[in-house]
């Protein structure tokens, strides 16, 4: 066996003892998944690893640390079991748990098959050098944080989550850091590509659609798809040149070139790069999860998409969750959110206030009340604040109004509680900032538009058909939808 074809096999060991000891937890976090979980229990068990090392590491790092991490993410993995088997859910589908491993794989090797092409660690356009410098401080660090590369005897400040678990893995498979950064990429890509398919796959099978439909749509949009943009250019290509050069100027903000020379270059085929595909709205780069890991930098960005679907997965486990079970609806909030709000505080702390919204949505729009979080009486009276809905139109939306302010509070709490898992980090390691622009320069209609034009369609289409009883499937209501859209562009571009 050829050294690479060795490298890929113990990694992909790596993944399945990963994916084997983190099934029983997200079995427990989505008893309601087609798939019984299976396509989030490798980013449950990467986050638990990362977690657990990045804790243990600011006292000591190095190959006890390591294990140690696979040690306490089996004993958690066994605890989950026996309290699945309490519950009636330890009986799995194999057939349905292998898919989600196989989808995993697809993703790994098709990262794995791009960085083959180029694998080289290149300074160019990029930041690698970064990335396998923090790698190598990490694995020569005694304990946490790190010595920085470059700042001789200083600590590093800069996101270290990322080379931990990537250290650990390495660790774990005795690969030289030479290989690590390519393979740990794919490994990142295989989690949102799974992670994508189940989520997609779930929702879709909750509204009487195919499953593996629902979900090879998910990983196209989410994993695969580009900026509408490119499209946009093309179409514009296919014009005669002069209304392209009148019109297309919105769709060729690219920072190296003069315009029109640009439309011509990037509206064919035979000259169409990749690279500029990032440059949507002026002064400002708009990268997608392919675009960024056909560029191949550990940015934390870039690879932890995968973990915004894990915590998009869990506020749709909280929203399917009966008003009854309120400490499991509470786990999954803050023993659940919180976490994944705490791996972005050392992984990707841009992504923290992300999973927070993504509780205060599900708090909002979940059958049951944010307030019957709270236990007894406390509860009761939050909610008897807000008048009956029943009694009047104001009513109603004083009611909304009320649920959406509680939810938010409860969205806080799980803010809270994800800043403190990462304090370590973000009390002592993160560089200083300009801190939180409330204000910052908007971003115009049409370049909103150009970045998620093909999304908003499907909203577009979703709410028309929804809101309009005009069938789901039927031509009339596609085309309907489609004229919308064009007249919701039209708006925009006046």
């Amino acid at each position: 066996m050829s050294e690479t074809a060795l490298l890929l096999f113990q990694w992909l060991l790596l993944y399945a003892g990963l994916f084997l000891a983190g099934l029983p937890v997200a079995r427990l976090l989505f008893p309601a998944a087609p798939d019984d979980g299976a396509g989030f229990a490798i980013p449950v068990a990467t986050v638990v690893v990362t977690m657990v090392a990045f804790y243990v590491g600011q006292f000591t790092f190095g190959p006890w640390t390591a294990l140690f991490t696979v040690g306490v993410l089996v004993a958690l993995g066994a605890t989950a079991h026996r309290a699945a088997r309490r519950r009636g859910l330890a009986d799995y589908d194999r057939r349905r748990i292998a898919g989600a491993f196989a989808v995993f794989v697809t993703g790994f090797l098709f990262v794995v098959a791009l960085r083959s092409m180029n694998p080289v660690m290149s300074g160019y356009g990029g930041e690698k050098f970064l990335h396998t410098g923090l790698l190598n401080a990490v694995l020569r660090a005694e304990a946490l944080p790190p010595e920085d590369m470059w700042y001789a005897g200083k600590p590093v400040r800069y996101y270290y989550g990322l080379p931990v678990f990537n250290a650990v893995a390495a660790l774990l498979t005795d690969t030289s850091v030479e290989y690590v950064h390519n393979l740990a990429l794919a490994g990142y890509f295989g989690t949102l590509v799974v992670g994508a398919y189940s989520l997609s796959g779930w929702l879709t099978r909750d509204r009487g659609y195919s499953r593996r439909l629902g979900g090879a749509l998910g990983v196209f949009f989410v994993a695969l798809a580009g900026n509408t943009v490119t499209v946009v250019r093309f179409a514009l290509g296919a014009l005669p040149t002069d209304l392209a050069v009148k019109y297309g100027r919105a769709a060729f903000n690219v920072n190296r070139a003069d315009y029109p020379a640009v439309l011509f270059e990037q509206s064919k085929l035979s000259t169409w790069g990749w690279w500029d595909t990032r440059y949507v709205v002026e002064g400002t780069l708009q990268e997608f999860p392919l675009y960024s890991f056909v560029k191949a930098d550990m940015h934390g960005h870039t690879v932890t998409t995968g973990f915004l679907v894990l915590s998009a997965a869990l506020a749709y486990s909280y929203v399917q969750t009966p008003a009854t079970a309120r400490k499991r609806r509470a786990a999954l909030l803050f023993g659940g959110i919180a976490v994944v709000a705490g791996y972005f505080g050392v992984t990707n702390t841009w992504s923290m206030p992300s999973a927070v919204g993504m509780a205060w949505l599900a708090c909002v729009y979940a059958d049951p009340h944010p307030a019957t979080l709270l236990p007894g009486a406390i509860g009761k009276r939050l909610r008897a604040v807000a008048p009956d809905p029943d009694n009047s139109f104001g009513a109603r939306v004083l009611t909304e109004a009320w649920r959406t302010i509680v939810a938010a509070v409860v969205a806080a709490g799980v803010g809270i509680v994800g800043y403190a898992l990462a304090s370590p980090f973000l009390l002592a390691s993160v560089p200083p900032n300009e801190g939180i622009g409330l204000f910052p320069p908007r971003t115009s209609a049409i370049g909103v538009l150009l970045i998620y034009g093909s999304l908003l369609a499907l909203f577009v289409a979703y709410l028309f058909t929804r809101y309009t009883g005009v069938d789901e499937a039927s031509p009339r209501g596609v085309l309907a939808a489609v004229a919308g859209l064009a007249v919701a562009v039209v708006v925009a571009r006046g």
